[in-house]
């Protein structure tokens, strides 16, 4: 049995896409919406044995095979990249999508469809993953193979940066040349998360009417919080009217509690937001990363570096970019005590990310003052769309 473009995953690295599943998803329901004779949904069936099975599939004589050997999945025979096809998924959104989408491109030509309201452009490949992106639901999970070509090609560029921007993404191992019958073509494995967190801020962008792809975003000013953390200034804790932020007040990107201090201590310490802080030494996973957008004015501690921004859908936007992008941060932690980052690395790697980002006023007067000046990194322009790393 021959279908279009078909290319059946291997049993063993069906294995190796499910245990890329993240341990806490417990799906109710599992697609493949370019699924072939359904080997990666049978084996995810096995394994969510009460998950509801939903399959697309192009090929007729496939559908029919599949229809008849697993009778209780829901199978349409539709090709999945046309909307009219796509409109029966929309009451079937799952927890979990497993793809082996079609590599071919057929004379270099360009899908082109809109997800979210978002006009990209790619190879088919990249076009099945973006599309059935807009399906997963928050906390849901995306993992699919996809041609090496895919993660450099100038074609699939802007389309995967915007996928790096709405998700949680991770560029992992795929599988060498010959990997699969009849087609020469080394792969990597894409798998994208749909976080509660980023669905927060996704919400944000969405009510501004736009979620931008091009990522050209005004200039960023970077600073350090100036309290710090010393045993007199502890003393005073509570005792006084003006807050202020500490590492040990977030928890999982969400402030739990704020410290209250004396004006005296505070003084010309203030952040406003909009405005991205970011943990400077001590524990640097994403979840001490805070977004403030709710119009707030607070000290921050030397604990704190903080980006800010002339407006929330810039923040939050850039907020997207860093929390996806953090193991480029973490790269950048080094001391042989407790781990810091400084503030030239930081403005490095934003940067990178596309986000036009210079030393705020107060730090740059503190930096002239300073026997140790942070060294002036060079901005790195984003010409249209982000380099990301895996």
């Amino acid at each position: 049995m021959q279908a279009i473009d078909y290319h059946p995953t291997p049993r063993e690295h069906v294995d190796y896409l499910l245990s890329l599943v993240d341990y806490r998803l417990a799906p109710k329901v599992i697609s493949d919406y370019s699924m072939g004779d359904g080997i990666l949904l049978s084996r995810a069936s096995e394994r969510w044995p009460k998950a509801k099975v939903i399959g697309a599939e192009l090929d007729s004589k496939m559908v029919v095979y599949t229809k008849n050997k697993y009778p209780d999945w829901i199978i349409k025979n539709v090709n999945f990249l046309s909307p009219q096809s796509r409109r029966f998924f929309n009451n079937n959104r799952p927890d979990l999508i497993l793809l082996n989408p079609p590599f071919t491109c057929r004379g270099g030509s360009r899908n082109c469809y809109k997800v979210d309201g978002q006009e990209l452009k790619s190879g088919p490949a990249l076009a099945f993953v973006a599309l059935a992106s807009e399906l997963l639901r928050p906390g849901g999970q995306l993992i699919a193979i996809i041609p090496d070509g895919a993660i450099c090609s100038v074609r699939d560029r802007a389309t995967l940066s915007w996928l790096k921007l709405r998700f949680e993404t991770r560029i992992l191992k795929g599988f060498p040349e010959r990997t699969f019958k009849g087609c020469s073509i080394s792969t990597k494995v894409i798998s994208l998360r749909r976080s509660d967190r980023l669905e927060t801020v996704l919400l944000i962008n969405r009510n501004q009417k736009r979620v931008s792809s091009a990522c050209q975003f005004p200039i960023a000013a970077i600073g350090r919080g100036q309290i710090r953390m010393t045993a007199d200034v502890r003393r005073n804790v509570c005792s006084g009217k003006r807050r202020l932020l500490h590492t040990t007040s977030i928890v999982n990107g969400e402030i739990i509690e704020m410290y209250r201090f004396p004006e005296r201590l505070v003084k010309n310490s203030y952040v406003e937001s909009p405005a991205i802080l970011i943990p400077r030494v001590g524990i640097f996973d994403t979840g001490k990363i805070v977004l403030l957008i709710d119009n707030s004015k607070m000290a921050i501690s030397d604990c704190f570096i903080r980006v800010s921004f002339p407006d929330c859908k810039s923040a939050s936007e850039s907020y997207l970019l860093i929390v996806n992008n953090w193991g480029r941060f973490i790269r950048k932690y080094s001391g042989t005590g407790a781990k810091y980052i400084t503030l030239a690395s930081v403005m490095q790697v934003i940067n990178n990310l596309g986000i036009d980002c210079m030393l705020d006023c107060a730090t740059r007067r503190d930096n002239n003052n300073s026997r140790n000046p942070v060294k002036k990194v060079r901005s790195v322009k984003s010409s249209g769309s982000i380099k990301y790393g895996a």
